[in-house]
């Protein structure tokens, strides 16, 4: 979280004020909680206990994002692939995703992941070429050369 973010939520407190978090749109690279549950949903279904109640595994992904809330979509989304391979309970889910997102990996991958693909330039094409293509074009539609 962006450090004045966190001294002006430390004053509104202090000051008895109410706190309102900057909304997504001003944090347009942080993943929102829509996101952050399509993620780590399935993660939290390998490893979540039986007895489990669908209200609990609201209120954990309500603090899971609280602690990772700050992470981008895409490191995000590699970071719960990593790690599905190590964790085997809820409590060490936040910690692996972190772990995992802090490691060089997920920083590589995110940002090439989030690197527009390069759209290749059309290849110049020479007055022959286009004077075949014309008279095939023609030929099809029926028109004399």
């Amino acid at each position: 979280m962006d450090d004045r973010l966190m001294d002006n939520n430390r004053r509104a407190v202090t000051a008895g004020q109410s706190t309102q978090l900057s909304t997504f749109s001003e944090r347009p690279n942080k993943v929102t909680p829509a996101e952050f549950a399509k993620e780590v949903t399935p993660l939290l279904t390998l490893v979540a206990p039986t007895g489990m109640t669908q209200e609990e595994r609201k209120g954990w992904l309500h603090a899971a994002h609280m602690a990772l809330g700050d992470m981008t979509p895409a490191a995000l989304s590699v970071a719960v692939r990593e790690a599905m391979r190590t964790v085997d309970h809820p409590a060490k889910i936040v910690s692996a995703i972190r772990k995992a997102s802090e490691g060089g990996y997920v920083s590589t991958v995110s940002k090439y992941a989030l690197m527009p693909t390069p759209t290749p330039k059309p290849e110049p094409v020479d007055d022959e070429v286009r004077q075949l293509m014309n008279n095939f074009v023609a030929q099809l539609e029926g028109k004399p050369k």
